[in-house]
């Protein structure tokens, strides 16, 4: 019998619950900010909606939003693997941006929504980003076959 090089792997992606920087529509880069009590609602419906999908592990951003998101993810659903935290899922470093308002960014940096190679002075660029998450996918697929995973991420 030949060997099968299928893949029969399911990940659902979740953007990590509000916080205070999301409210302001600051962009929060690599900040460490917490989830506002509305982000734990978030993160709550995000488990209820994974409950029954029969995930089995969770992967999750390193930042401080992301791991409580994944955290109260983890415990409703009761996995037993530990959360799989992993860098490659920050979210994009916008530089000197980072902690200024959305429209103030798009004033300075007109070209931030319209060229992915733009990069963010002191930060990266969306196609850096994006890079670094397919590095990770692949990672993800060579070290595993199938099975339902959670990935815990960033909006940008």
């Amino acid at each position: 019998m030949a060997h099968s090089s299928r893949i029969a792997l399911t990940l659902y992606f979740v953007r990590h619950g509000r916080t205070e920087m999301n409210r302001l529509r600051l962009l929060q880069g690599r900040g460490g900010y917490g989830l506002l009590p509305e982000g734990v609602i978030d993160a709550e419906k995000a488990a209820a909606a994974l409950a029954g999908k029969n995930v089995s592990l969770l992967y999750s951003s390193d930042q401080q939003r992301a791991l409580e998101t994944a955290r109260i993810i983890h415990g409703h659903l009761g996995l037993r693997p530990p959360l799989r935290r992993s860098t490659a899922l920050r979210e994009m470093d916008y530089g000197e941006m980072s902690g200024r308002h959305d429209n103030e960014v798009r004033r300075l940096c007109p070209l931030w929504r319209k060229d992915a190679r733009f990069v963010f002075p002191g930060g990266e660029s969306f196609a850096l980003v994006q890079a670094r998450a397919f590095r990770w996918l692949d990672r993800v697929l060579k070290r595993h076959r199938s099975g339902t995973f959670a990935v815990v991420t960033h909006g940008g």
